[in-house]
């Protein structure tokens, strides 16, 4: 079973891969990707070289704000159009065909905002090093392990919404991110460790730098206001992780149950 389902899964990402190479989505994947350069090149062109010492700040800033809008562009609207398109029967049809639909999405979406990312880091890369003399290439490592385990974490809450919320799972999606990620995330209790931005930012502060926290000069501070009594590092990964996997299971375990029509049908 598995292995027919991971068969289906990929044939669906390919699929999803395929369709996405159109002119409207290159086009919207190129400003995501150019935004934070940039934004960048602005802001140190403005404030000079007192600025640079927050530059992997402003970057993990201006990364986060790109990488959630490629995947609330490219997810919450998913399986909505299909039901919109009249496609949704056909899917069904086929032995796993909802599972395979959802995981396609799901990793089509994830491997579009990886490459945003990518490009976009190397873009504020260049800039940054040819015309301001800012190297940014020692933070790469970090921001590939965030970049990834964001898309993982962010993608499978969008997914989960796509199919609880359909056609409104896009503000659904928003109004998520405004409320936990920006909201909670920054109260220093035990709720901000059900957000993905805290821990995050905890990998974040481990594996790219302090963020400029050393100014602070308070580590009481840091753990209480922050972190909020931070966890082990390997806390912070499997939390991501297997937050992610429980959230993709809940959501594959609902668009098999939840009878969904189409919009004709509606």
């Amino acid at each position: 079973m598995l292995g027919v389902i991971l068969q289906a899964s990929i044939s669906s990402l390919w699929f999803e891969l395929r369709r996405s190479f159109s002119g409207q989505r290159m086009a919207i994947a190129f400003v995501l990707a150019m935004f934070p350069p940039f934004i960048m090149f602005m802001v140190f062109r403005t404030v000079g070289a007192d600025g640079y010492s927050l530059a992997e700040l402003l970057m993990a800033i201006m990364l986060w704000i790109v990488g959630l809008l490629s995947l609330i562009l490219w997810l919450p609207p998913g399986i909505y159009s299909e039901l919109e398109g009249q496609t949704w029967i056909l899917s069904t049809s086929r032995p796993y065909g909802r599972v395979s639909l959802v995981l396609g999405k799901y990793g089509a979406a994830g491997i579009w905002t990886l490459i945003v990312l990518a490009i976009s880091y190397m873009v504020t890369w260049s800039v940054c090093l040819t015309l301001l003399g800012l190297d940014l290439g020692e933070f790469a490592w970090g921001f590939f392990q965030l970049s990834i385990l964001a898309a993982l974490a962010y993608g499978a809450v969008f997914s989960l919404l796509s199919v609880v919320a359909l056609k409104r799972a896009m503000g659904f999606a928003v109004g998520y991110v405004l409320v936990s990620e920006v909201l909670l995330a920054s109260v220093p209790a035990v709720v901000q460790k059900f957000t993905v931005r805290y821990h995050l930012q905890s990998i974040g502060l481990a594996t790219i730098s302090d963020f400029g926290l050393e100014r602070i000069n308070d580590e009481q501070f840091v753990n209480n206001i922050i972190l909020h009594e931070p966890l082990p590092l390997w806390g912070n990964y499997a939390s991501l992780m297997v937050g992610s996997l429980i959230i993709v299971l809940v959501t594959l375990a609902i668009v098999n149950w939840r009878q969904l029509i189409t919009v004709h049908e509606n």
